[in-house]
């Protein structure tokens, strides 16, 4: 089991014990967590999103860092999925909201499309959904990567 509590990652055994653990570091406190992680089993990575622009990726036995980013903008990471080889991230900012493809092949030129506000990002396979929920209904809306350039 993955879980996140304030700014700390919890990764259980199969027993239910406490098999690692991560906390978020900022440059002078730690991160809160704003999402629950993603695990993605094809690359053995969990990717975490947090405040103030935060997204790491940890070595899923280990618990190690294998890639961080933050920055410092008034966008925030809104939700994360396993994609492909990395991750989907929903970023929201005064423009609107977009969810981009993170992954070592992407990191000069990253894949995104615009995102419904209020919608939750959904995967299946190599599909990409934006999904709102209303209060008798669900609209459904595939979605296409595009370069950023």
């Amino acid at each position: 089991m993955i879980f996140g509590v304030v700014d700390t990652l919890y990764v259980t055994d199969p027993d239910g014990a406490i098999a690692w653990k991560y906390v978020t570091r900022g440059p002078a406190e730690a991160l809160s967590i704003y999402a629950p992680p993603a695990f993605n089993p094809k690359i053995n990575e969990i990717g975490v999103v947090g405040c103030d622009l935060f997204f790491v990726r940890l070595d899923a036995t280990s618990g190690k860092e294998k890639w961080r980013y933050s920055g410092n903008s008034s966008s925030i990471f809104k939700q994360i999925a396993p994609y492909g080889s990395g991750f989907l991230v929903v970023v929201s900012s005064k423009d609107g909201d977009a969810v981009q493809y993170w992954s070592d092949d992407a990191e000069d030129d990253i894949p995104q499309a615009q995102f419904p506000s209020g919608a939750t990002l959904m995967v299946n396979g190599a599909r990409i959904y934006a999904v709102r929920s209303f209060s008798r209904s669900a609209r459904v809306q595939e979605l296409r990567l595009n370069k950023s350039r």
